[in-house]
């Protein structure tokens, strides 16, 4: 999935960096947080507001507060990595990279009647334009889910095994894919493992019966892909294969997917078709979506689970539109291999707060969004090698760096050296408590088996954590 959205952004670049964007307010606070809670810092200013790298600013509250998020705005976009103090302490509360035009930084409840943000790296001269402070005790909602995308391939081959047990069981739902695809007929396929024998149909029980037994009370649902040739229905390209399926054929498409349901017990079905083009396609897609909405209701009146992964410029009038986004359970949105000026491709201004405002704008219910975050890196360059979080969790997460400078192999064989852009885990918690924040419908993982099974160290567990220190404000 992220390397097809690594070929859209590529595709849609000019969409990306003006019409994606476009409306987007960088000093706009959502109502969700200015509307519900009160400024705290609404009467301070900054004592310094500006200065070079290894410099800090100043914010004087004029009293004593006590916050757990912050919100900061940049005067350009020269920070690189910054870290945040109580008064006069001399070790951080916090640390993480950019601020730009818009960033929420969150942690656990400090007192303090100043901050100081220390700037470690940056660009050049910076300017701080304003501050925000608020004390959220929103709780994520009941239904606020922890998804996970786990591939057929890891499960087969035993990458993810019994180390992954804690991390695992933090997980509320999981989506299984790369073992099932559909054909232009309408039919389902089983793909087979070479870490296996059996065949496609052994290898994917295998593959639910180990998240089952790691997870037994997690939702399961499963992707249904269409862009593979095994099939042998005799298209060749995936667009076409999906109009097929979801056109012509779409009745049978949908009786199968229906004994594929009831086969396999599962929670319902998900599909990545990231590759729509002409508005000929999204109908096709859409009105699809709104017969088999139709379908699982009339069948399952307990309920099936109908989502999507969707990239935000796929979404609008003429493409995926509110109506067929409405018959939807989750709107996956994938946030990330979106390259910003640094060649960071996850950022918090970009792949969290654009994102998010993106989706509002176009018609999506932000209750049914899955804020999509990355376990993966990319170089900053742009190269097309994906490199594995739990191969630096030890380097990136005790000390909250971000980049990591390796050689490594591209997929056409080449090797590159340009350093590596992750979400460690204080971003991860970050983008985390603001989707609570919003009200959104989860978070969504790509994916499990680039996580560490080192609960300490997982993104996962980030996640976990983020919910569960707002839950005990409750407390």
């Amino acid at each position: 999935m992220k390397k097809l959205a690594t070929v859209l952004a590529a595709i849609f670049l000019v969409t990306i960096l003006t019409a994606a964007f476009a409306g987007c307010s960088p000093d706009h606070t959502p109502g969700e947080i200015a509307d519900n809670y009160t400024d705290l810092a609404a009467e301070g200013e900054f004592s310094v507001s500006s200065g070079d790298e290894g410099e800090s600013a100043v914010f004087e509250f004029g009293k004593e507060i006590t916050f757990n998020t912050l919100i900061l705005r940049e005067n350009g976009s020269k920070i690189l990595q910054f870290d945040l103090y109580a008064d006069d302490d001399t070790e951080p509360f916090y640390r993480s990279d950019l601020i730009e035009e818009f960033r929420a930084c969150s942690f656990e409840p400090v007192t303090a009647s100043s901050v100081r943000i220390k700037v470690n790296e940056s660009g050049g001269g910076w300017s701080l334009g304003q501050l925000e402070a608020y004390h959220i005790d929103k709780q994520a909602d009941e239904d606020f889910r922890i998804m996970g995308y786990v591939t057929v391939d890891s499960l087969c081959s035993d990458v993810i095994d019994e180390e992954y047990a804690e991390v695992m069981s933090c997980v509320t739902q999981f989506n299984v894919i790369s073992g099932i695809y559909l054909d232009g007929n309408g039919g389902i396929n089983y793909k087979d493992k070479d870490s296996r024998s059996g065949g496609g149909e052994a290898d994917f029980a295998y593959a639910l019966d180990k998240v089952r037994s790691m997870a037994p009370e997690a939702e399961i649902v499963v992707t249904i892909l269409g862009n593979d040739n095994f099939v042998n229905d005799g298209y060749t390209e995936t667009i076409p294969r999906h109009n097929a399926a979801m056109g012509t054929n779409s009745q049978t498409f949908i009786d199968n997917i229906l004994e594929f349901i009831d086969r396999w017990d599962i929670d319902g079905v998900s599909f990545d078709y990231e590759y729509p083009s002409s508005g000929s396609d999204f109908r096709t897609y859409g009105e699809f979506v709104l017969d088999l909405r139709d379908a699982l209701d009339e069948k399952y009146p307990q309920g099936k689970l109908l989502t999507a992964a969707i990239a935000d410029w796929n979404m609008g009038s003429g493409l995926f539109t509110a109506e067929y986004m409405a018959a939807l359970d989750q709107i996956e949105v994938m946030a990330y291999d979106l390259f910003d000026t640094n060649g960071y491709h996850s950022t918090f201004y970009r792949a969290c707060y654009q994102i998010i405002e993106n989706c509002r704008e176009r018609g999506a219910d932000l209750s049914k969004v899955h804020l999509g975050v990355p376990f993966y890196s990319r170089p900053v360059n742009g190269d097309e090698f994906w490199g594995n979080y739990k191969d630096v969790a030890g380097v990136l997460s005790p000390s909250n760096v971000y980049l990591y400078d390796e050689p490594y192999v591209n997929l056409d064989g080449t090797t590159g050296t340009a350093a590596n852009y992750f979400n460690d885990r204080q971003m991860i918690y970050d983008k985390t408590q603001y989707a609570i924040d919003l009200g959104l419908g989860g978070i969504m993982i790509w994916h499990m088996a680039c996580d560490t099974p080192d609960a300490g160290l997982s993104l996962t567990t980030a996640i976990y954590d983020a919910i569960a220190d707002r839950a005990a404000l409750a407390e």
